[in-house]
């Protein structure tokens, strides 16, 4: 992997909400009833939002990855916030720890907006990533 990867807010790389909506929607959305519209709704409302954010991985124009950060995850759970969300990584790009450094990233900026807990929840197959 010899393309340099950069981590931008969605607020800089508007031009990849479409793709990033994509790939949340087949990857989580998709099979629990909600449109790809709804999704594309939803990434601007975070894009718009102070206490919410959507970070983007690429290389160059070509999107690798997204990570958000939201209010709520888990309905079970709606006391605790906020949540790492919808960490998804392009195949070309896994196992090169783009998955890793799109956290990374989001914790710094949660931390830099008076963050201190964050909370995650996946599958118990997806750990390792």
């Amino acid at each position: 992997m010899s393309a340099e990867i950069a981590i931008a807010n969605l607020r800089n790389r508007a031009d990849m909400l479409e793709t990033a909506a994509n790939r949340i929607w087949h990857a989580w959305s998709k099979h629990r009833g909600l449109t790809l519209k709804q999704v594309v709704q939803k990434l601007q409302r975070i894009k718009a939002s102070d206490d919410e954010f959507t970070l983007i991985a690429h290389t160059g124009d070509m999107f690798v990855g997204t990570i958000s950060l939201i209010k709520s995850d888990l309905v079970e759970r709606p006391n605790l916030t906020p949540w790492i969300a919808a960490v998804w990584v392009e195949n070309d790009f896994r196992k090169h720890r783009v998955g890793s450094a799109l956290v990374k990233a989001a914790e710094r900026l949660a931390i830099s907006n008076g963050r201190d807990v964050l909370y995650l929840c996946c599958a118990p197959e997806l750990r390792p990533f």
